[in-house]
């Protein structure tokens, strides 16, 4: 969107505009005229026209029905709107679904015997359907011309083409014009409308279109979103007020409120914003509305794979392990520029960063596996806990974890990726997704410390058999400082820390870099030949699954002609000897000789003794009055927690230095230098 209310951009200046002007719309016109007499509405009047061209809010579907197969000879244009188109792009498609499903249930209602005709009209150009897009014109009108007399009329007024509107009781009025001074004027309002502000319904395919007229229509399916659509900037405007039947604004609501949230970054801050369109806003437009439709239904998403027929299922779609060798290469080259924005945009041990978001990867993308050897495990009375069956990103904000998990969840699945369950985290919600989501990864986004506290270790510690051959592995992202989670957890986890992060302060980096990755589109092609690769050498090495990982995911980067420094193959004790890195800097700089001291430390003060075999650490409290490191994050094989109190933390100097791979070292005495008097 141009930052720049009522001024296009620069790239948009080709683009054809749906509707180029603002002036041109602001008054209301009025034209002058003179009663001449009062006639019932007619609809068989209709039919002695050979032109029929419509400009409507609202289309009822028996009145639709009617229009396409009663009359047999004419031409029918019909053209279809809402107040709701100029509010915002949730509206703008929840309309054009709605429009969608009228029409596809009016032509699903004419006869079999008549369906072949009807087609062949449609094919022919006979009959056409727009729903309009944009700000558009307030006005309903009926162009009838085309007579054997050469007779042409204008209906206009307040009556939409619906059966309560012309044949009920709502006390409608249409005007009648038959001089050439209106028809010219409602004849060119009605082009703008049809040819600048609509977008043209594809009525062959709704004709054919099989599915349960129950069934609704998916709102990926508007056309605003069509691929091929082109460059496009949609004005956006004030909502209008009009009538709207009680069932069909219900559909509309529920369409909206379905949409909104996908939708939500879209809305307009004032008035006149636009919408710019191309076809990749458009398809990540359909990919937040497929994530976000899937879960307003009731629908678990699923990946199943037959691990010796090498088949996957997803969703309950076949999903073949096929790859193509072009979209692989495409697919890899978009995964090193996603890893590379992080070294151009972030801040701090950025190579640490990368390399940790790979070993990420690594576990991500084989986490489909992970059920199948633990299950192998247990049967064997092998050890289950190398296997992690929940991996947690976790540190500071800005740090990129929900973009990270996103991404990777779309090259593995692409829109089929689930998006972040919106549930809060209980255990039983645990269970139910362990029980239904088969092999599909479960993203649990930017939870709270205390709700992981309560719910989350008793189900990562569950180490017994279950009773299905395929789960899923759980992703965890969450703002935690370092070494915030208990033994028991980290061991059984897959935990990577964000080292570096996107500077808050740097609000153009973070633009550039969101429509940046906003770009990148991946396929899941390269992930297909991924798995066949990893299924291909699964029961020789599947001990060290994240060496097996890496070294295939690598590997295929290497082939595509990419070798980054981050992407070396790790193996998963090269992986373990690193997971406490970070809480052994924090626990080395408390440890630090300057802060040692000669006694035990006083409450009041801050440092670190030690005396037989034992360390005595103190920090500092907050201003709630809770200590700045919690001892309870350490190992406990060094801890003596009996000894141990809220700021004050007793270790074994031995698990110590072994845990920091050094000795303590000892404080530097200085001896005053003593001055000789000068005699």
């Amino acid at each position: 969107m141009s930052k720049r209310t009522g001024m296009r951009d620069a790239g948009d200046i080709d683009a054809p505009e749906l509707f180029g002007s603002d002036a041109a719309w602001a008054p209301t016109q009025v034209l002058d005229a003179r009663a001449l007499g009062v006639r019932h509405f007619d609809l068989e009047e209709f039919a002695r026209y050979r032109c029929i061209r419509i400009l409507t809010y609202s289309a009822s579907v028996p009145m639709l029905a009617s229009l396409f197969d009663q009359i047999e000879e004419a031409s029918v244009e019909v053209v279809m709107g809402h107040s709701r188109t100029v509010n915002d792009m949730a509206a703008l498609i929840a309309l054009q679904t709605v429009a969608m499903e009228d029409v596809r249930k009016a032509l699903q209602n004419i006869s079999v015997s008549r369906r072949e005709e009807i087609l062949g009209r449609i094919r022919s150009g006979k009959l056409r359907a727009w729903v309009v897009e944009g700000h558009v014109s307030h006005a309903k009108i009926f162009l009838l011309s085309d007579r054997p007399d050469g007779d042409r009329s204008v209906l206009t007024g307040s009556a939409n083409f619906s059966t309560s509107a012309l044949l009920g009781d709502q006390h409608e009025v249409l005007m009648r014009f038959d001089d050439d001074l209106a028809w010219d004027h409602f004849e060119g309002q009605y082009r703008r409308v049809r040819d600048h502000a609509s977008a043209e319904l594809p009525l062959a395919k709704l004709a054919e279109d099989r599915r349960d007229p129950a069934e609704g229509m998916s709102p990926v399916e508007a056309p605003v979103l069509a691929p091929d659509r082109g460059l496009q900037v949609i004005q956006i405007a004030k909502p209008a007020e009009a009538k709207e039947s009680v069932e069909r604004g219900r559909r509309l609501e529920r369409i909206y409120d379905l949409v909104l949230p996908a939708m939500r970054k879209e809305r307009p801050k004032t008035d006149k914003m636009r919408v710019r369109l191309d076809d990749s806003i458009r398809k990540r437009f359909s990919g937040m509305i497929r994530r976000q439709t899937r879960g307003q239904a009731a629908f678990h998403p699923t990946f199943s794979l037959d691990l010796d027929r090498r088949q996957g299922t997803v969703c309950g779609a076949d999903w073949p392990l096929e790859s193509e060798d072009g979209q692989v290469s495409r697919d890899a080259a978009a995964l090193v520029a996603f890893w590379e924005t992080y070294g151009e945009a972030f801040r701090g041990d950025v190579g640490k960063l990368q390399k940790d978001y790979f070993v990420f990867l690594c576990w991500m993308f084989f986490s489909p596996l992970i059920c199948t050897l633990r299950r192998q495990a247990a049967l064997e009375d092998r050890d289950v806990i190398r296997y992690p069956r929940v991996g947690i990103i976790y540190g500071k904000s800005n740090s990129g974890k929900t973009q990270l998990v996103d991404i990777v969840g779309k090259f593995m699945f692409a829109d089929d990726f689930p998006s972040a369950v919106r549930t809060p985290m209980t255990g039983l919600l645990l269970r139910e997704i362990d029980a239904s989501y088969r092999r599909m990864p479960a993203f649990f986004d930017d939870i709270g410390w205390r709700r992981f506290r309560d719910h989350a270790p008793e189900f990562i510690k569950d180490e017994t058999l279950p009773p299905h051959d395929e789960s899923p592995c759980m992703v965890v992202s969450m703002n935690a400082r370092v070494g915030a989670f208990p033994d028991e957890v980290a061991k059984r986890s897959l935990l990577i820390y964000s080292s570096a992060s996107l500077p808050s302060e740097d609000e153009d980096g973070r633009i550039t870099m969101a429509d940046r990755l906003a770009m990148i589109e991946p396929t899941t092609h390269l992930y297909r030949c991924y798995l066949r690769l990893v299924l291909d050498r699964l029961d020789a090495e599947g001990a060290d699954w994240l060496r097996l990982s890496s070294e295939v995911l690598s590997g295929i980067l290497i082939e595509c002609g990419h070798d980054p420094a981050w992407a070396n193959p790790v193996t998963w004790q090269e992986y373990a000897s690193t997971r406490y890195d970070a809480l052994r800097e924090q626990l080395r700089s408390l440890l630090d000789p300057a802060r040692r001291q000669a006694a035990r430390p006083a409450a009041d003060s801050e440092g670190w003794f030690a005396e037989g075999g034992k360390v005595w650490i103190r920090v500092g409290t907050n201003s709630f009055g809770h200590p700045d490191f919690e001892w309870r994050d350490l190992p406990t094989y060094m801890l003596h927690e009996h000894e141990s109190r809220a700021a004050e933390f007793v270790l074994d100097i031995k698990a110590v230095e072994n845990f920091l791979g050094s000795r303590l070292e000892q404080p530097r005495w200085r001896f005053p230098l003593r001055l000789r008097s000068v005699r």
